[in-house]
């Protein structure tokens, strides 16, 4: 039986009704403790209990569980962020096999950009948008916290000391979620509309 995580349950709970499946499995990756890539879909299916017992509305474990298996591929490259991706031995994760192959134990928030300009193909988010090129702090900070079994709290210090020794860019700070890029990426990278 796992021991559940009242973190995991006490979250999941504050987005009520609106706690999407894949939203649910990402924090069970990011504060459940674990050694192995992804998480296991018993495990998973374990939280979806707590929360059906424990909630104060109405929470469906057996949709809840229907939903990550409709969700669930076995396709090791990004699909979307709706995708729940098979990791194999019946473990699941919210990023595809190929970046915990690539990324798997690291914390090198640097690589982690790298990784996600060129390696990730149809990875949207590093793309323009209205906040830039980049990788989204919050999303960069998710991701290296799963792939790289890391606290999200020192990531997001890693983040800030790499930005602070002139490392890694970001746009606005006090946007929610400025992007993030390799410095010497910050010319080359950069929003045409700027020179207008």
């Amino acid at each position: 039986m796992t021991k559940i995580n009242e973190r995991i349950v006490s979250e999941a709970e504050s987005r009520s009704q609106n706690l999407l499946a894949e939203e649910l499995v990402e924090l069970v990756e990011i504060y459940h403790p674990n050694r192995e890539m992804g998480v296991s879909r018993e495990t998973v299916a374990q939280y979806s209990e707590a929360l059906a017992n424990g909630a104060e509305e109405s929470f469906n474990s057996g949709a809840f569980d229907e939903t990550v298996d409709a969700r669930t591929t076995d396709i090791e490259t990004w699909v979307d962020s709706n995708t729940i991706y098979s990791l194999g031995n019946n473990r699941i994760s919210v990023y595809p096999a190929s970046w915990h192959g690539a990324l798997s134990g690291s914390t090198n928030i640097r690589e982690y950009v790298r990784f996600l300009r060129d390696d990730a193909e149809d990875f949207e988010v590093f793309g323009p948008r209205g906040t830039g090129y980049g990788v989204p702090e919050s999303k960069l900070i998710d991701i290296v916290a799963v792939i790289g079994q890391a606290d999200p709290d020192a990531v997001k210090a890693g983040i800030e000391e790499l930005r602070d020794r002139g490392e890694i860019v970001e746009g606005p700070d006090q946007h929610p979620d400025a992007r993030v890029r390799i410095a010497e990426d910050a010319e080359e990278i950069q929003d045409p509309t700027l020179n207008k």
